[in-house]
């Protein structure tokens, strides 16, 4: 194989989520696939939403095809209602699929991800239009075509190019192609690939039956000598693709994509079979690829007996070479979920992907039965067993595609690295988050996890940490947990799932306290020092300074030392707690927390200036070390006429001390020995009086909290009593499994909503893909409109109109109105909601709005488009409505 594109990164798939026939999830479709589970039914009687055209005909259909989660979306439920299903379905699933590559999807707003999708069926509007007269701007928006693939990049944010293509049943494949061409070329960062069909109406296959290519058994048996046709399938499948370096992690990897047209042939609809093996040859010929390589083909394969005549024949043609030493195994997912023409690509995309993820390809149900062309000595066959893939094989798979109008594609895939990762060093100590809108919805995500946990006790805890905090952190409502086993973690989830309970006022604003941890014998815990890379290097970087101003490792007294370390041995004691604030600090820092301010105490206000500004590191720990030496010479000296001033220690300290050049603090620093925030380094006999007993009393603490400027304090130390109403969160003994009590002081942050980086896992290496995020769908579903059921509304008349203005107060009149167009309950209007965020009101409905309220209000008193531009919540609206009523009805009583 040879490399082609702008540069030699490979393109990959990274994440994939799916609907099918049979298949809710992922997951489910494998099982489908690998224990070919025929999910088409002859006779759809149970069809779900039960509806007369859905009931009539044999098919796949997908389950919940009328679920939506309107709310996460920020969608009302009246464009929700007039939103083709196929829209819905790939907004839930664009999202599944980036959580599945690892990549929580807020963090790719405003990026350059390119929406490249497959759609044809426009079967909504069938239902949803009626006549002219009750369009509406979401009827228009909701079963437009092109609307699919922009939706996708409106809701999300995204930059790159966002495209809906429709080849009829090659319309994925299509979108794969040009989704390939704009990541080699640059146009995009990210390319999501996606396919969605849903029977709405029984247009379509009327067509097929009166074509003599639909089912007559309602069954379909691709390349068996009984298939006699098509069976229809809804679906949904879309996948991530992104250039990767490595593909350790990935699905697998895509070695090539051609597409062609079959020009004239035997009719507009006839398969060609010379353009077929013109567009292998072009593909294995273009990407490099020697047809003897390949060693499974998902074809196109529905079940009529023409196109699979003519698609075994054009595969052979072009497979058959001298140099292939065993016969290419074939299939076609559409004997288990029917044709889902639109889908049918991304369909066999994802089928193979997963082959190759889980080294297995599945058995053909028809391999008793073939067509009678694959009874010859022919380079195809069926494989009759499951078998699985060789570990370290590199195994080559292509996807034929072909469209009713005459678009073809081929792709191949190559199988990702399959080695297997070292898993992480059991039982220590990991941090889970979850996030979701809401405190209700968050626990639904619980319950989720803890479902998953049940059927994967055995996961790798440390990859499922990891995936957790890089795909699950961003939305509204958090929450953190520590864990060291699945047991562990399960009970807490239990626990939460049953009372969830999150913080009600976020905090943003952060500051630190900084202090000894107590003056008493201090032990301190390597854990710390041995996983976290932050602390680590912090510590190495005090050592490497102490050590030539002690003449000792501050490292090996802190973690080599078994004895504890007394206050009475200062020239050790001072420096390491110096070293241990400063490297909390430090990995802090690296955690995300951006301080409003620093709080120093005792040995804290040499770390604490030092992270404001004013001393450097190198000031603080030669401060620190000269410090240590007069604490230790006031110790041993305990002479009457012992003079300070005149001691060696003293001369440096004061020496260096004048010599630190003024500095402006970046962060302000709040010193506890003065109560209050300072912007110059204290005078010196005020610091070495740091450590004189009831240096920094109760008011000068109190004074210091006060004037940090947070209501979340995060510390070095036990919160004092001093705190009053401000969260404490500490990380006070150093004694203890440091990294488990660090894990949970990060934990607290988070739930407190502090906006933290907790990507600590290498991102692609060993993963553990999370359950896909638990949506709250509601029903959204039309029945057929039929001029019958068309209903107009009464036109208003003058004196309707002035009954209503005499009838509703501002308030109630906006309420009414807003539900009738949001299609809601009154009582989910509230006050406090915003018009876009909340309630999903976007310019065209503000448009439809104002013209509705405007028919209510005075002459002369109308709402303008201007007046949006101010009118953000609900009470906002109602309070603009009730000004323009009183004033109308001001004007009234001036002219009688």
């Amino acid at each position: 194989m040879k490399e082609s594109g702008m540069n030699a990164d490979k393109i990959a798939i990274t994440g994939m989520a799916c609907q099918f026939p049979g298949a809710e999830n992922l997951d489910a479709y494998w099982q489908v696939v690998k224990n070919n589970k025929i999910s088409t039914r002859r006779s759809s009687v149970n069809a779900q939403p039960a509806d007369y055209c859905r009931r009539q005909l044999a098919g796949g259909f997908i389950r919940g095809v009328d679920h939506f989660d309107a709310e996460f979306f920020g969608i009302s439920n009246r464009e929700a209602q007039l939103m083709d299903p196929q829209q819905r379905l790939l907004l839930q699933n664009v999202w599944h699929a980036i959580e599945d590559a690892g990549i929580a999807p807020q963090s790719l707003r405003g990026s350059k991800t390119g929406v490249f999708v497959g759609a044809m069926a426009n079967d909504w509007a069938a239902r949803s239009i009626a006549d002219d007269d009750n369009i509406n701007s979401h009827m228009i928006t909701g079963n437009g075509l092109a609307i699919i693939a922009n939706r996708v990049s409106y809701h999300y944010d995204f930059k790159g190019p966002s495209l809906s293509l429709d080849s009829a049943c090659s319309s994925s494949i299509l979108a794969m192609h040009y989704a390939v061409q704009s990541l080699r070329n640059g146009d995009c960062e990210y390319a999501l690939v996606a396919g969605v069909n849903v029977i709405a109406t029984p247009m379509l296959q009327k067509f097929y039956q009166r074509a003599g290519i639909a089912s007559v058994k309602g069954e379909c048996h691709p390349f068996s000598r009984y298939s006699d046709g098509i069976v229809r399938g809804e679906g949904v499948g879309v996948v991530l693709l992104q250039r990767v370096a490595q593909d350790t992690g990935t699905y697998a990897t895509l070695a090539g994509c051609t597409v062609n047209h079959n020009g004239q042939s035997n009719g507009l609809s006839a398969p060609n079979r010379f353009a077929q093996q013109a567009l292998l040859s072009q593909t294995y010929e273009q990407w490099g690829i020697s047809p003897a390589e390949i060693d499974y083909v998902e074809c196109h394969g529905t079940g009529t007996e023409l196109g699979d005549r003519i698609e075994l024949q054009a595969l052979n043609n072009v497979l058959n070479v001298p140099e292939r030493q065993r016969p290419c195994h074939i299939g076609s997912v559409k004997g288990l979920i029917g044709h889902t023409e639109a889908a049918a690509g991304i369909a066999g995309v994802i089928k193979l992907a997963l082959m190759l993820h889980h080294g297995y390809v599945p058995a053909s149900l028809y391999a008793d039965t073939p067509n009678a062309i694959l009874e010859k000595n022919i380079a195809l066959k069926l494989p009759p067993l499951g078998f699985t893939l060789e570990q370290d094989s590199r195994t080559l798979v292509g996807l034929s595609s072909f469209g009713l109008g005459g678009t073809n594609g081929h792709l191949v895939l190559q199988r990702a690295d399959a080695r297997v990762q070292p898993r992480s060093e059991p039982r220590q100590p990991q941090l889970f988050t979850l996030s979701a809108p809401t405190a209700d919805t968050l626990a639904d995500q619980a319950r989720a996890l803890s479902s998953y946990l049940d059927t994967h006790p055995d996961c790798d805890l440390a990859a499922l940490a990891t995936e957790s905090r890089e795909v699950k952190s961003l939305l509204r409502a958090k929450k953190a947990w520590v864990a060291s086993t699945a047991d562990e973690l399960q009970k807490q989830l239990r626990q939460f799932s049953l009372s969830p309970n999150t913080s009600k006022k976020p905090h943003a604003l952060t500051a630190l306290y900084l202090a000894s941890p107590s003056s008493a014998a201090l032990s301190f815990c390597p854990s710390l020092f041995n996983h976290a890379p932050s602390f680590r290097q912090a510590i190495e970087r005090c050592d490497s300074l102490f050590y030539p101003l002690l003449g000792h490792s501050v490292i090996s007294q802190m973690f080599a030392n078994d004895a504890p370390l007394s206050p009475g041995q200062q020239s050790y004691w001072l420096p390491a707690v110096f070293s241990w604030n400063y490297a909390l600090s430090q990995l802090w820092a690296s955690e995300g927390i951006a301080p409003v301010s620093v709080i120093g105490e005792g040995v804290g206000e040499y770390v604490a200036a030092c992270l404001s500004g004013l001393l450097t590191l190198e000031d603080a720990v030669y401060l620190v070390a000269q410090h240590a030496e007069i604490l230790h010479l006031q110790q041993v000296l305990t002479c009457d006429d012992f003079q300070l001033e005149s001691t060696a220690p003293f001369e440096k300290y004061q020496q260096y001390f004048h010599r630190i050049p003024e500095r402006e603090p970046h962060t302000p620093f709040i010193s506890c020995y003065q109560g209050q925030s300072v912007s110059l380094l204290p005078p010196l006999n005020e610091w070495l009086q740091l450590f004189d007993e009831g240096h920094a009393g109760a008011e000068g603490r109190q004074a210091a909290l006060q004037a940090c400027g947070s209501r979340l304090v995060l510390s070095t130390v036990a919160a004092p009593a001093e705190r009053g109403e401000i969260q404490w969160v500490s990380e006070s003994d150093t004694a203890k499994d440091a990294l488990r009590q660090h894990l949970q002081a990060v934990a607290q942050l988070y739930d407190h909503g502090v906006l933290l980086n907790l990507n600590r896992g290498k991102r692609g290496q060993c993963r553990s893909r999370l359950p896909a995020y638990a949506f709250q769908p509601s029903s959204f579903w039309l029945e057929p409109v039929t001029q019958a059921s068309v209903t107009r509304a009464p036109a208003s008349t003058p004196e309707s109109v002035a009954l209503r203005q005499q009838d509703h107060a501002g308030g109630e009149f906006v309420v009414t109105t807003l539900a009738r167009i949001l299609a809601c309950e009154q009582q989910a209007i509230k006050g406090n909601l915003r018009l876009s965020e909340d309630l999903g009101l976007d310019s065209i409905i503000v448009i439809e709005l104002i013209d509705i309220l405007n028919k209510d209000l005075p002459e002369k008193q109308k709402l303008a488009f201007t007046d949006t531009l101010t009118i953000v919540t609900v009470d906002d609206l109602i309070n603009r409505v009730t000004t323009l009523m009183e004033n109308g009805k001001a004007v009234a009583e001036e002219k009688v």
